[in-house]
């Protein structure tokens, strides 16, 4: 189960990044980033990598990390994404 839910969540990103890139192109861009790396994070756990190789899929973790706070940081400052006059 874990692969598929890791799967999932690379491609919710991969959506979700793409969506971003009109409204906010940084955020857009690093949210594809950050459905890369879920994606080889997918891959190294659905192939049941060897550890040394496996540790390759954590950089997900501190992405997703900085994600989080730029996502809640950008609703804060522009809650409806319109752009400044």
């Amino acid at each position: 189960m874990e692969p598929w839910w890791i799967g999932l969540a690379a491609l919710w990103w991969a959506g979700l990044g793409w969506l971003l890139r009109a409204e906010r192109r940084r955020l857009g861009w690093f949210t594809l980033l950050l459905a890369g790396a879920t994606a080889l994070d997918f891959v190294l756990t659905a192939a049941q990598a060897p550890m040394p190789i496996y540790a390759l899929g954590g950089f997900k973790i501190p992405l997703s990390m900085i994600w989080s706070f730029w996502v809640g940081i950008s609703l804060i400052r522009r809650p409806n994404g319109a752009t400044r006059a």
